[in-house]
């Protein structure tokens, strides 16, 4: 019994469940929004109490909250997985991502203890700077995280700015165990958009929603009755008097600039309504995920720039994004 493995031995429960809730709280805003009921005031204490347990907790602390946040915010990443037939390693991926980060922040937290012990000053502050830091580490090319957008639809900005101001009002609410130093936060504060402002003129403006699996969107099979569909739906547009309709990215499997009849249709309907919609482009040799835009007989293009690794493009080096290539893909 003596040699019989006690999780407590390396870990408390007091620690799981600290990490995990900061972990939890710090993605309200995401699940708030999801399930539609988001409110600038729950997500506003909601992350400030995240920031409050983690700042609080020790490097064990910090290395469960990056195991949770990697799942509460990248699971989605995985899913693709499931298009190429390797559902199998959904979890699998989940599993490796998650332990990057708990890896990450734990490195964080005792680093920022080192430091602390080096130049005597108290470990919340190397935290923050972590923190106020993290989004400009871009493995791969990629902003993976951002923390500030925990006060996403908040009182508060997400700006760099923003978040450095309630990253010190909550430090010093715990170096100096003195709850007022909460108010300075109130100078990150954010005026929230009117409902004039945010309100889509619905009059006017037509969003189309689609729903084709992603296995019959890249059957060529199906490719005449989907730009079918896409023309039923412009001219039901322009039957409802809109002048704008826009489409969902990669709307159409094929590289558009390259398709010249489908384009001259597109420009003589956009002489009825504006049309935006997301297609692949063919740039000199080089597949990018682009936005077309057709008004009055013109056309314009605008290109992604930001790609997600994996998703989107092989950040890997060339030799090993081959042989990833052949045995996945």
């Amino acid at each position: 019994m003596g040699n019989r493995f006690k999780m407590s031995g390396y870990i408390t429960t007091f620690q799981l469940t600290r990490g995990f809730f900061a972990a939890l709280l710090a993605s309200a805003f995401l699940y708030l929004a999801w399930a539609e009921c988001s409110h600038p005031l729950p997500n506003t204490i909601l992350a400030l109490a995240a920031l409050y347990l983690l700042l609080l907790g020790d490097q064990k602390v910090w290395m469960v909250f990056g195991f949770f946040i990697a799942i509460f915010w990248f699971w989605w990443i995985m899913m693709s997985f499931r298009i190429y037939g390797f559902a199998w390693a959904i979890p699998i991926g989940m599993l490796l991502v998650a332990l990057i980060y708990s890896s990450l922040f734990w490195g964080a937290a005792v680093l920022s203890r080192f430091s602390a012990k080096r130049f005597r000053i108290s470990p919340v502050w190397f935290k923050a700077l972590f923190l106020l830091t993290a989004s400009f580490i871009h493995p791969f090319g990629f902003d993976w995280l951002k923390p500030e957008l925990m006060f996403t639809e908040s009182y508060f900005g997400v700006e760099k700015w923003h978040f450095a101001i309630v990253l010190l009002s909550v430090a010093l609410v715990i170096s100096r165990q003195n709850v007022f130093y909460l108010l300075l936060a109130a100078l990150a504060y954010q005026p929230l958009p009117s409902l004039s402002e945010n309100t889509l003129d619905t009059q006017t403006l037509k969003l189309v929603t689609t729903s084709i699996p992603i296995d019959q969107k890249w059957d060529p099979k199906m490719l005449p009755a989907q730009v079918d569909l896409l023309f039923r739906t412009i001219d039901q547009a322009v039957k409802e008097k809109k002048k704008l309709i826009v489409f969902p990215e990669s709307l159409l499997p094929l590289f558009l600039n390259q398709e010249y009849a489908l384009l001259e249709k597109l420009r003589e309907s956009s002489k009825n309504i504006a049309i935006v919609l997301g297609a692949l482009h063919w740039d000199e040799g080089v597949p990018r995920n682009s936005s077309y835009i057709f008004d009055k007989g013109a056309m314009q293009i605008a290109d992604k720039v930001v790609l997600v690794p994996f998703g989107e493009n092989n950040p890997l080096p060339k030799w090993l994004s081959r042989w990833v290539n052949a045995i996945f893909y």
